[in-house]
């Protein structure tokens, strides 16, 4: 990637890798099924190098795999993964939380409650997107100020993956006043000065597997291998 002044230039790889994600995120690739590269590359009008390079990234990011004779397809993203990643994202985030607090001022909390507040109007207005997006907001408000970019960078990598495979188009209305009850329990222990409940709340409840795991059934409906055994992540 290049950085021409104040603008970022991604190489073709990296614009069709995203391009690729977007199409699995809006359910035009579903997973289980084998990508037609030819059709693939014709359709952008590339050559097959920047749509080979986008493809190793896709499988290291776990988005595809090679099937040997039979090319390539496009992984499930099963529970058991899932339950992994919640558990990451959320030791990480909550390390993040607890280190960024510590500089934080009253201009920070007023940050925060008018996130939390536009995030409720969000709920109210039933637009998963928006939803999606100030959830973004507000954990990223943490992540940006934690001064490890690599945390944030694996954090940001593993939502990714969480974010971009397909998934229920609706509003999920309940979990997401839910995550809103926890963003507004996490803040007022912040206020209060205690860090490590808040984190707490967010690394054991927010993105903790069972607690969350009948809204992320719901949610990544469809996602999942019909193979896979439903009651099997323990």
């Amino acid at each position: 990637m290049l950085r021409i002044g104040e603008k970022v230039v991604k190489s073709l790889g990296e614009q069709v890798y995203n391009y690729l994600c977007d199409q699995l995120k809006t359910r035009a690739l579903s997973p289980g099924t084998f990508l037609d590269l030819n059709d693939i590359a014709a359709k952008l009008g590339i050559s097959r190098t920047p749509l080979r390079d986008a493809l190793i990234y896709l499988e290291v990011d776990g988005y595809v795999e090679i099937v040997p004779r039979r090319g390539v397809r496009v992984k499930y993203l099963e529970l058991s993964e899932v339950k992994n990643l919640y558990q990451i994202i959320g030791s990480l985030e909550a390390t993040a939380m607890v280190e960024s607090s510590k500089q934080f001022t009253a201009e920070d909390y007023a940050q925060l409650d008018e996130i939390t507040a536009e995030y409720r109007r969000m709920v109210e207005l039933g637009n998963l997107d928006d939803c999606l997006s100030i959830n973004y907001a507000f954990h990223d408000y943490f992540l940006d100020r934690c001064e490890n970019p690599y945390l944030a960078r694996t954090v940001r990598t593993l939502k990714r993956r969480l974010y971009d495979w397909p998934r229920h188009t609706d509003l999920l209305a309940d979990w997401e006043r839910v995550n809103l009850g926890e963003h507004e329990q996490m803040v007022a222990l912040l206020a209060a000065g205690d860090a490590q409940g808040a984190a707490a709340v967010l690394r054991d409840v927010h993105w903790q597997f069972k607690t969350q795991e009948e809204y992320i059934r719901s949610f990544y409906a469809g996602s999942s291998s019909p193979e896979a055994e439903p009651d099997g992540l323990g």
